[in-house]
Formats: structure tokens, sequence, C-alpha cells
């Protein structure tokens, strides 16, 4: 099974396991906690257009991205949160990058937004404490201003990591973070042979 599976696997047995040995407090409800969260939509549009002193077209792109997502409420200091994205291309004199757009690739200039969708995060999130925090399952990773790890945010399709993470704000004045990466999920979606790629990384 492939390492991404064993992670999105173990968030969810997780859930199910904490719900059995967990007593719950006064007033906490398990299905009041999921069928009471906070739903999100987001539409965004970007145009970016490329000149280049080549042989290749310049490129016109008007992806847009579409974001639905859910985050339920919290129920014994868990909680749940789940992300879909879906790129299409409104205007499309460009090159997407990554083999994903082959009838334009070798002709205009590239702007790597390929179009598709994508479950872009679902992770389980457990608070310890107001100090301790873990995270297991598909989410974001994005160490100070990203320039090593990072989603990078200004394209469509987001980069996210199948990962387990912790946090801690235990030391006073400092944030420390660990997060062990099993698959990255690329920005150019899996559709595209290097989409995603397998890691063991710390």
């Amino acid at each position: 099974m492939k390492c991404n599976n064993i992670v999105l696997l173990s968030a969810a047995s997780l859930l199910f396991s904490s719900a059995t040995i967990a007593v719950a407090d006064e007033g906490d409800d398990l299905v009041t906690a999921i069928t009471s969260g906070k739903a999100g939509i987001n539409v965004r549009a970007r145009f970016e257009g490329v000149d280049k002193d080549n042989l290749l077209k310049d490129a016109n792109a008007l992806p847009v991205r579409l974001r639905l997502n859910y985050r339920t409420g919290k129920w014994q200091g868990w909680s749940a949160f789940a992300e879909y994205d879906h790129v299409f291309h409104v205007i499309r004199d460009f090159n997407a990058g990554g083999g994903t757009t082959p009838a334009k690739d070798g002709v205009y200039q590239t702007v790597a937004d390929p179009k598709g969708s994508d479950l872009n995060q679902l992770y389980l999130d457990y608070a310890a404490s107001d100090d301790w925090k873990f995270r297991i399952g598909r989410q974001r990773v994005n160490l100070d201003n990203e320039r090593f790890v990072g989603g990078v945010g200004w394209r469509q399709n987001e980069q996210t990591y199948d990962a387990f993470a912790v946090s801690s704000s235990a030391i006073s004045k400092t944030a420390l973070t660990y997060a062990y990466v099993g698959q990255v999920r690329r920005i150019f979606g899996q559709t595209f042979a290097g989409g995603s790629m397998n890691v063991n990384t710390h």
C-alpha cells in the first residue's frame, strides 16, 4: 500500500478508535460536532501573461479555481477538515507545464496552472492542550516564508502533503513544528506522472 494511503487510513482509524475509548464530557456530542461545522466556498481567478524573447508564442492565461471545504466542530479535542479544488481555464493560450497540455507544449510560454480536480486537504486535528496540537492527513506544511517548504500558493493548484505534524507553543515566545511527510502532492495534479512524489521526509 502506498504511503499516502497509509497516512489517510491512519487518520480515519484514529478518529474511530478515539470514539470508542473517550468518555464524553457533559453536552459533548460527536454527531453535533460533525454536523455543526462550517462550510466554505471560494472562487479565485488570476490572469498571467508571459512575454519572453524566444521562439515560443506569448502566453495569456486566465485559470479559475473553485474551492469547497468543510471544517467540523470539536469533540474531545478532535476536529476534521476536508477541502476540494477544481481548476478550469477561461483563456487557454498557454502551456500549463508538466506535459498537462501536450498540444501547446513547445508552442506557448509556460504558466504552470493545469486544469483538473483534486482533494486538496483531508486531515484530523487533535488539540491535546492549548500548547500542543497534532495533525494527520493531507495538509498544508508552510514553514517560514515558504522558500523551501510550502504550498506554492500563488498557483491555482496548491501543493499539499500527506503528513503527520506536531506543533507546540509550550516554550515562551517559541513556536516548534515537526512534520513527517510521506507524499508530496505537486501543483501539476494527479493526471501528470510526476504530480505526486513518494518521500520519506522529516
